[in-house]
């Protein structure tokens, strides 16, 4: 994998963690199949804390996670030599912002579902193959493998 922009890490899930997930990540959603953890989860937060929470969610789930803290720092990502499963976009941009980076994610990898988060006044985005409440992380986790399990 080429060596990521400025703005963005990478996570991957080691085998020998030392805490384990909250009791909430116990249900069977948050589990994952062997075949879906090949996949990278690209996600794009536009604040630090929830960035770093869906990080954690997503190191839980075994997934490669590149995250991008905010719009510029997506569309400078070199993920040509990833193997991206799902875009996940957060809620903390401005709509019109967060539909031109669903515009540039469909352009630029063509083919690789897109999940918007949405406020609660927000418009769906149509752009987007999932449009979920952004308060509702079971949903987005849901989403997520339905998407990397190749289910629009």
């Amino acid at each position: 994998m080429a060596a990521p922009s400025l703005g963005a890490k990478i996570y991957t899930r080691t085998k020998h963690r030392k805490k384990s997930p909250p009791n909430a990540f116990a249900d069977p959603i948050w589990q994952i199949g062997a075949q879906e953890c090949m996949r990278t989860i690209v996600q794009v937060e536009y604040r630090s804390g929830l960035l770093s929470v869906r990080e954690e969610i997503l190191q839980f789930l075994g997934h490669p996670v590149v995250s991008a803290f905010g719009s510029q720092a997506a569309k400078n990502l070199d993920l040509s030599n990833s193997d991206v499963g799902v875009i996940l976009i957060g809620h903390g941009a401005p709509w019109e912002e967060r539909c031109q980076l669903i515009t540039h994610f469909k352009q630029t990898l063509p083919g690789i579902p897109v999940i918007a988060s949405l406020r609660q006044s927000d418009v769906p985005f149509g752009n987007a193959d999932f449009n979920c409440p952004a308060d509702n992380p079971p949903e987005w986790v849901r989403l997520v493998r339905q998407a990397l399990a190749g289910m629009n």
